[in-house]
């Protein structure tokens, strides 16, 4: 990519992480670099991913309305940011938002209308200009907040520079630059979750966390985990660090 579009590409997938964070999500990973892909393999531009955790970015339980909003605030966000739904990889967000509403299972009545009002739209050829201009307003609120744009941008500048971080390194610098006091909903960095998709970011948490050896964050650090094979390997180098870290003890 060029400079521009890989700084766009930054702020893009940054105001996903800074609305999952204000919300209460947890955040699993997020990543431009091209040696990463997401889930969804090596296709074109698949290696751009902001990775979150939980019932409102899955299809696995019932939803409730608070769900529902955060997946619509999250996949809105970049719009909202640059107040512009022509933005990049507009299409694609407001899309999946509205797929996910359009066969959701809930459990309370504000959730059921949220799911109705974006089956009404279904067939009409504006209907992801309809769906952005209903909901923009919450997520507009957000940004609107300067230290949460502030951070925002920063976060995105820091991606640029080392184009892949785990959950517990979002969390971590967006609370550093933040400062105290947190949205009240952010979920600390210490509960976000470690992601085992890159070994980078595998060696670099659990070393961190963990206070481990230089022996094993070597031994961490040649260590390739695999999607593929993924709870199998992520079980093998735990039950090793912790030998490593008895034995060293």
């Amino acid at each position: 990519m060029q400079p521009k579009d890989i700084q766009k590409s930054c702020l893009h997938e940054s105001t996903h992480a800074a609305i999952a964070w204000v919300r209460g999500l947890k955040i699993r990973e997020l990543n431009i670099s091209e040696d990463r892909w997401s889930s969804g393999g090596p296709e074109e531009g698949s290696y751009l991913f902001c990775d979150i955790q939980g019932t409102a970015m899955t299809h696995v339980g019932k939803l409730t309305s608070k769900d529902i909003i955060d997946r619509i605030m999250v996949h809105l966000s970049p719009q909202a940011f640059s107040k512009d739904l022509a933005g990049d990889g507009a299409d694609a967000d407001i899309e999946s938002a509205m797929r996910f509403l359009s066969f959701g299972s809930v459990t309370d009545p504000k959730a059921r209308e949220l799911i109705e009002s974006a089956r009404e739209l279904e067939g009409s050829p504006d209907a992801a200009k309809r769906f952005y201009e209903r909901h923009k307003s919450m997520v507009q609120d957000v940004f609107d907040d300067p230290k949460i744009r502030s951070v925002t941008k920063s976060l995105a500048k820091h991606l640029e520079a080392v184009e892949t971080m785990s959950g517990v390194e979002v969390a971590q610098f967006l609370e550093e630059v933040h400062g105290e006091p947190y949205p009240k909903d952010a979920v600390p960095s210490r509960e976000q979750p470690v992601s085992f998709r890159n070994e980078q970011s595998l060696a670099g948490a659990i070393a961190a966390v963990s206070g481990l050896t230089k022996a094993a964050r070597e031994i961490l650090n040649l260590a390739r985990v695999r999607d593929e094979d993924e709870e199998n390997t992520q079980e093998s180098l735990m039950v090793k660090l912790l030998a490593i870290q008895f034995a060293t003890e």
